[in-house]
């Protein structure tokens, strides 16, 4: 991740120092800073278009990103081999296939 170094005139980009991600199911964000008493900069982790197809998902694949009983285990697994990108847009479908699920069992 690339910020502007405060220290340089004109403040030239440099690969970020600090970074943390805060990956919520309904919302994902990535911040940094250059140091101690430095802005704190933050950013939303969106989701990035690709440019190779990928086939549709089968409804066994689903099943493991939404039935309940394999969720905490496939969760678990993408976050701890998967870049962090993935595990923020497995939390970001999952949190609103509930959503989509619960608003369907009420009507």
């Amino acid at each position: 991740m690339y910020i502007p170094d405060p220290s340089t005139p004109n403040h030239k980009l440099i690969i970020a120092l600090y970074i943390s991600y805060a990956i919520q199911a309904h919302k994902a964000k990535v911040s940094t800073t250059y140091g101690k008493e430095y802005p704190v900069l933050t950013y939303a982790l969106t989701p990035t278009t690709i440019d190779y197809l990928c086939t549709p998902t089968t409804p066994t694949q689903l099943a493991l990103l939404i039935e309940h009983s394999y969720v905490q285990a496939v969760t678990k697994i993408v976050e701890a081999n998967f870049p962090t990108h993935l595990s923020a847009a497995l939390k970001w479908y999952q949190h609103f296939q509930e959503k989509k699920y619960n608003a369907q069992h009420k009507a």
